[in-house]
């Protein structure tokens, strides 16, 4: 390579690449949530639309980031007009405090879908304490962001009045404080399930979707090293690529990861293959689901998963519950029964022969009847 040829390098069609990439996945990943909350299970919670507050963030990251490039981004900086440098770090600039806000309102989302599982106070108290060390960290990183320098204009554009912090320190506290916050948010689903009622496969398959942000975690840690090669370069736009890339794929798959663990009634439904081992299981599972208004749902799946059996209650007759492998649709409820969104779906249905009961909103005319004197027992009924 030439001399000329290595000073009109350029990068830039790499990072383009990767940030329509990622914020794509994670719109995709959004949109399935967002349907299975409201069109299958009809129960949208807080923790959904946060997370459609941290894609419009990462789409505005993206499109600051596109900015970037087209200011000289990836291009070494004396191959640069002066007015190409001063809009790249006028980009940069917003890139940093939109990014900030982005991360803020992806975490809120995970820990806000941990408060909806979690029942145990001490768990609940955690998940608090570490949403409120992610609001802290957020607004100390976005007032930074702010006022890095003082006056603003300073950041890209040098004057001999004013000051600014140091970029270096400033980002490895930061980076630091992050990591930090992403360890105890990968840390808390484990607390979560092992205080729940759940079967050890069904705990350990959970506790894998749930922890997918570890996956962040390490994309953060990474970053460190994209950290490092920018607070030593001599060529900012040339070597804050990997920074940016980085950056990029770290808060996307945050997002991703946070919608993951939502999407179980949508592969049951779509998908049901995936879903085969656990509806052929015909251990008896005795689960405790804590409900929307803070009550506890008790369901036996035995009760489901039973051939035609007839259950006697003292005083009530004999009840007769149907259950015929080939019915589709005890075949989706079987793959939903351990579900915690497919259970919240529930709504009460009145009291009908004693029976108070809890209709499910799926169109399948399927209907949970809880017998008021033994409430672990809940009959399963469909209209034919």
């Amino acid at each position: 390579m030439t001399f000329n040829e290595e000073i009109n390098a350029d990068k830039g069609p790499k990072v383009i690449i990767i940030i329509t990439t990622f914020p794509v996945v994670a719109l995709i990943a959004v949109i399935l949530r967002l349907y299975t909350r409201i069109k299958i299970i009809h129960n949208q919670a807080l923790d959904d639309w946060i997370a459609v507050v941290a894609l419009l963030f990462s789409i505005a990251t993206s499109a600051f980031m596109a900015l970037q490039v087209r200011n000289g981004m990836g291009r070494h900086k004396i191959s640069l007009t002066h007015q190409e440098d001063v809009n790249f770090f006028k980009t940069l600039y917003m890139t940093i405090i939109i990014y900030n806000i982005g991360l803020l309102f992806t975490k809120l989302s995970i820990l806000f879908q941990y408060l909806r599982v979690a029942t145990n106070k001490r768990i609940r108290l955690a998940c608090y304490l570490v949403m409120l060390f992610s609001i802290v960290y957020g607004t100390e990183a976005f007032f930074t962001g702010v006022f890095h320098c003082w006056p603003i204009y300073r950041f890209w554009r040098k004057t001999n009045t004013g000051m600014c912090i140091n970029k270096p320190i400033l980002w490895f506290l930061n980076a630091g404080l992050n990591i930090t916050n992403d360890i105890l948010i990968l840390m808390l689903p484990i607390f979560i399930l092992k205080a729940s009622t759940l079967p050890r496969k069904q705990k350990v398959g959970i506790c894998l979707i749930l922890s997918l942000g570890g996956f962040a975690a390490i994309v953060s840690v990474w970053r460190l090293y994209t950290l490092y090669i920018v607070s030593i370069s001599k060529d900012l736009p040339w070597d804050i690529v990997g920074m940016v890339i980085w950056s990029c794929i770290e808060l996307n798959v945050g997002i991703i990861c946070a919608c993951v663990s939502t999407l179980r009634p949508f592969t049951a439904q779509f998908i049901p293959l995936m879903h085969r081992n656990s509806s052929t299981n015909s251990e008896a599972r005795h689960t405790s689901l804590r409900g929307n208004r803070g009550s506890e749902l008790e369901a036996d799946s035995s009760l489901i998963e039973s051939q035609n059996k007839n259950i006697e209650m003292p005083g009530r007759g004999t009840m007769q519950g149907s259950n015929n492998s080939e019915d589709s649709s005890f075949k989706g409820l079987r793959n939903s029964t351990n579900d915690l969104d497919f259970i919240r779906s529930c709504e009460p249905a009145g009291e009908q022969n004693g029976l108070s009961g809890f209709k499910l909103q799926d169109n399948k005319g399927l209907t949970f009847s809880k017998l008021p004197n033994y409430p672990a027992l809940v009959i399963v009924s469909t209209k034919r």
